[in-house]
């Protein structure tokens, strides 16, 4: 045990490089060069929303599979429903207009039925 609870001053500092140096340097020069800023601005334009709407809303905090498939098959599927999910909230003013349209068009031509079907379904 230690006095005063940590251990004892050093006279020098210490300085650790693992043997991945030279590959974080590189990494690190490529962020900092000009491509790799423009790189990062459009990811954060279009992918980090997405996921970050994923961990948040969609409950992807976690991931309780073992192994990359297993993962790879949940981040698919949750790519899929935030997809659906902003398919639906595309489509669904269109397909209201186009419901009373055709509600419209069956009230009009309801004396014939076969000539209603005509309208529905062959135009």
């Amino acid at each position: 045990m230690y006095p005063r609870g940590g251990p004892p001053p050093r006279q020098c500092r210490q300085i650790i490089r693992t043997a991945y140096d030279p590959f974080y340097r590189r990494a690190l020069e490529r962020q900092q060069s000009r491509r790799g800023k423009r790189m990062k601005r459009l990811r954060q334009r279009t992918v980090e929303p997405v996921l970050g709407s994923l961990v948040e809303y969609n409950g992807l905090r976690k991931i309780n599979v073992r192994g990359k498939a297993g993962a790879h098959k949940v981040m698919l599927m949750a790519a899929i429903a935030f997809n659906l999910k902003k398919y639906m909230k595309f489509t669904t003013k269109s397909n209201l207009s186009q419901a009373i349209a055709l509600k419209v068009e069956w009230s009009l031509s309801s004396q014939d039925t076969f000539l209603g079907f005509g309208v529905l379904f062959l135009n």
